[in-house]
């Protein structure tokens, strides 16, 4: 099941964000995102156990997804494609941006399967890889 975040999801939340980023809990401090009107956190939950989460950002007629990720024993489960078609299929917009290491070839297999595009290449973005900038364009016509 995909929901909104709850407060009582933090600790799962964080801990998973925790997987793929050393510094999550700093860098997305969730608990005061809740409270931003702009910005959702939906979660996968199987059993009453959180396995995934998508972070986004709605800025007018775009979303840009900040952090998906999935609980390092649930990888390969399809827990990142159901959170990504859940965004594209219930949110409102135009364009959904993301950002991705251009190294994270899981990942961008993935976008490019639901059909999202390189726009941009930032160089050397972190410290041994490239940012890749890819975009995704509703068919649907503008919100």
């Amino acid at each position: 099941m995909i929901r909104e975040m709850s407060l009582n999801d933090l600790n799962e939340i964080n801990e998973i964000g925790s997987q793929i980023k050393d510094n999550f809990v700093k860098n997305y401090n969730l608990e005061e995102y809740k409270n931003m009107k702009w910005l959702k956190v939906y979660v996968y939950e199987e059993a009453f156990k959180i396995l995934g989460f998508i972070v986004i950002a709605k800025n007018y007629e775009n979303i840009d997804i900040y952090a998906i990720a999935v609980e390092s024993n649930s990888k390969k489960k399809g827990i990142g494609s159901k959170l990504l078609e859940y965004t594209i299929n219930n949110e409102d917009y135009e364009t959904i941006t993301l950002e991705v290491r251009s190294k994270n070839i899981a990942a961008i297999k993935l976008y490019t399967k639901y059909n999202f595009e390189i726009i941009n290449t930032r160089k050397k973005y972190y410290d041994n890889d490239d940012a890749l900038v890819m975009q995704y364009k509703n068919s649907k016509g503008s919100i």
